[in-house]
């Protein structure tokens, strides 16, 4: 990644986690947050001109590289890219907003070619190499893209209270029925439940997706040594 840009987006990062836990910087918190994940998308994603760290890692990729899984590595960028828009979207949508996923409205899942909508967390190798083969690497990047707009959209629309706001535990238990925590996962809907909505924002919907963007960029670089 990046060096320069990577510390500056990690010092609005941690202004953000500021603005979150301080009352009165809510607005600002608000205005921090669009810019912040749209630089962990691909920029199409808010076409603002933004440095795109997603862009940056998945340049000069094709579809060895993103199903590559390198010995010493769990996942490959594809698994990594399945993962982040599958949190995201069920964090956003469902915890976030109280809509359908986009995965479900939107009909990605027979796109995608997958089975399942599992968010990934808990999977063993069998699983990830799975994922891995049998995704269709087009629809992925498009059904990432997917996911990001509709988060954008939401980020666009919060109001300052609903930073504050716990989770409605009726959205809970609705995620707790529904097949996205695969075995091994299920602790998610515990930890989420017990967030409020600004954390959500900061974590799943932002920090998750940079996070396993550096993970991303170490199997690239892995591949290119």
């Amino acid at each position: 990644m990046n060096e320069q840009q990577q510390q500056t987006w990690l010092q609005q990062q941690e202004r953000l986690v500021a603005c979150l836990a301080t009352p009165g910087l809510e607005r600002e918190a608000l205005d921090l947050a669009p810019r912040q994940h749209a630089q962990v998308h691909a920029s199409a994603v808010s076409q603002g001109g933004l440095f795109s760290f997603e862009d940056l890692v998945l340049a000069g990729l094709g579809e060895e590289q993103l199903r590559f899984r390198p010995g010493d590595e769990p996942n490959s960028i594809a698994w990594l890219l399945w993962h982040c828009a599958r949190i995201e979207d069920v964090t956003t949508n469902l915890l976030i907003a109280g809509q359908p996923q986009v995965i479900e409205r939107e009909g990605w899942l027979s796109r995608l070619k997958m089975s399942a909508q599992d968010v990934g967390t808990g999977m063993g190798d069998t699983q990830v190499s799975q994922v891995t083969s049998q995704i269709d690497l087009d629809a992925l990047r498009a059904y990432r893209r997917a996911v990001g707009g509709s988060t954008r959209k939401i980020l666009l629309t919060l109001a300052s209270e609903q930073l504050h706001s716990s989770v409605d535990p009726a959205r809970i238990k609705q995620l707790l029925e529904s097949d996205v925590l695969g075995q091994g996962a299920e602790y998610l809907a515990e930890i989420w439940g017990s967030w409020k909505v600004g954390d959500l924002v900061r974590q799943p919907a932002i920090r998750h997706s940079f996070v396993h963007l550096q993970e991303a960029q170490e199997i690239k670089l892995k591949m290119a040594s």
